[in-house]
Order: C-alpha cells, then sequence, then structure tokens
C-alpha cells in the first residue's frame, strides 16, 4: 500500500498504534520520490509503502502458506448469500487459492451469522471467529477512530482465516483517515460522538450480533481498557508522533511552504487548531478519557 504525504504521517502513526497489538506485525518503510531525470532531480514527493499481505507474509508469521486471505469490501460480511460460491467472490476478493473447505467455511459462518437463533449463535460464534483477535481489532478501531473502515463502508481490512484453527482473524489496512479524519462520514465531530457500544455507521447484521455475544464484548471491553492504560497513552502518543516527524521532516522540506507549515503546526506543542488531532482520546489531566471506557456511561 502506498500512502502520499500529507497522510504518511497520519497513516504510519496509526499503524503503529494498530499493530502493537496483534500477531500482524508489518514493515513501514519511507519512500522519498525524486524524478530520474539527471538535471532537474526534482522532489515529487514523500510515500510510505507497507508490507503487503500476501500467503508470503501468513508464512512470516504464522510458519506456512496455507490458509485463506480476504479483502472484502462490503457493509454487511458474512451474509448468507446461498451456497453458490460465485455470489461471494467478487465481495470477498479472495487474494489466495481457495480450497473446498476454506470455501465451505465462508459460506458456513455467513449462514450462522444470518439464519441462527441468538443462543445457536453465541454457542458457535468462537468456532468460526478468534473471538480475542477480533476484539483486539475492533478495540483498536474504534480508539483511532477510523470510519473509512468496517465502521463505515465496510472495507480497508483483510480477513485471514488460520490454516490450524480454522477461526477468521481481521486485520487493519489503509489508516489514513484515522482520528476522525474522513469527512464523508461527517469528521472528527462525528467521531467523538460514536458509542464504543455500537462504534460503527448504518447497520451491520454481523456487528450487531457479534457485539451482542457476552463473551465477546466482555473481551473486547476488556482490550479497550487495557489499550486505555498502554498503547493509547498521552506520552506514548506524543513520543510516536515526534519520532515519525523526525524521520519525515526533511522531506516534508521540500514540500510547498504552506504544507510544510500545517506539519509543523500539527506537531508541536503549539497548535493554532482548538483541539489536536489525538486530544479528543485524552481527558483534561492528561489521562485516558474514561467517557470512553465500559462500565454505567453511555460509551460516547
Amino acid at each position: 500500500m502506498f500512502a502520499a504525504a500529507p497522510g504518511v504521517g497520519k497513516s504510519t502513526l496509526a499503524l503503529a498504534l494498530a499493530l502493537v497489538i496483534s500477531k500482524w506485525k508489518r514493515v513501514i518503510w519511507f519512500l522519498l520520490v525524486i524524478s530520474p531525470d539527471k538535471h532537474s532531480h526534482e522532489y515529487i514527493g514523500l510515500y510510505s509503502i507497507i508490507e503487503d499481505i500476501d500467503n508470503n507474509f501468513a508464512e512470516e508469521r504464522f510458519g506456512s502458506k496455507k490458509g485463506a486471505i480476504f479483502k472484502p469490501v462490503t457493509r454487511d460480511p458474512f451474509a448468507y448469500r446461498g451456497e453458490d460460491w460465485g455470489r461471494y467472490e467478487s465481495t470477498y476478493d479472495p487474494k489466495t487459492d481457495l480450497s473446498e473447505k476454506e470455501i465451505r467455511r465462508i459460506i458456513d459462518f455467513a449462514k450462522l451469522v444470518t439464519n441462527a437463533s441468538d443462543t445457536e449463535f453465541a454457542a458457535k460464534l468462537g468456532d468460526y471467529l478468534d473471538l480475542d483477535e477480533f476484539a483486539r481489532f475492533m478495540a483498536v478501531t474504534a480508539w483511532l477512530p477510523t470510519l473509512d473502515s468496517i465502521l463505515g463502508p465496510g472495507h480497508n481490512y483483510f480477513v485471514y482465516l488460520h490454516a490450524k484453527t480454522h477461526k477468521f482473524q481481521f486485520l487493519p489496512w489503509d489508516l489514513d483517515h484515522s482520528f476522525g479524519q474522513f469527512g464523508m462520514m461527517g469528521g472528527q465531530s462525528q467521531s467523538e460522538n460514536l458509542s464504543i457500544h455500537r462504534p460503527w455507521r448504518g447497520e451491520s447484521r454481523f456487528m450487531e450480533r457479534v457485539f451482542q455475544v457476552g463473551a465477546f464484548k466482555k473481551l473486547y471491553l476488556s482490550r479497550f481498557d487495557e489499550f486505555s492504560k498502554t498503547i493509547f497513552q498521552p506520552e506514548r502518543v506524543h513520543r510516536l508522533v515526534d519520532e515519525i516527524a523526525a524521520a519525515i521532516r526533511p522531506a516534508v522540506r521540500q514540500e510547498p511552504t504552506p504544507r510544510l507549515a500545517r506539519f509543523e503546526r500539527l506537531v508541536g506543542d503549539a497548535l493554532s487548531d482548538p483541539r489536536a488531532p489525538v486530544d479528543f482520546l485524552i481527558g483534561p489531566g492528561g489521562e485516558a478519557d474514561p467517557r470512553f471506557l465500559g462500565g454505567g456511561g453511555s460509551g460516547h
């Protein structure tokens, strides 16, 4: 995946925060693009390159190229569409060759999500979905928050079907609209008003049903609380901002003057905006905002 300035720093920060909670560690490179013209050597732009998700990637993380990788695009994942795989293929966009068992696993899970009673769904969900990995994925996605994702249009994530456990895992992708910076879904103000108990926009039977399962909800809120005290601590976030800013500042200096000024304003201590891009996660005393955590509050 490529991300161009000014989204480079934001997407890198979001990935650095998101990937620390998962087995799916990825390499991020910064790429300074210069014109090949030997006379001009004109600066073209700063890009980030994110390690691709394929079976080679799976082999490095899990020791095997086996297992299936999908990149779905749908607001309602795992909706049952009958027994014909052709009705699912374009939606799930498989990145690996699929066996009949892997195809069957998708269809069977879709049937469970769509048709099972609440009791059956709660009892069998953990047979198909890696609950802890999905709790981690959803907690960090809601924390960022990034609505250009499974929380909104229903894209920018991968699904891995583990070769040994035969359970589905979710992992993030393309986080350049994190921290509420996705205007198509209302921007930061809309993100701040979402509830952690229902962090997505619109209707999704899959999300509605999963969040009603007590075993998952307990894991999700536990991970949310854990991350608020660890990876999303203000000092850690600001340290990452400083590290990323130092790495890309020489390239940003070659950008147009207004872009450089905005960059320095956003990463500096003195911000002209009333709230920094990450401050809506932080309480007035510098602590993680308790309004976002589970318990008696609304979770908004």
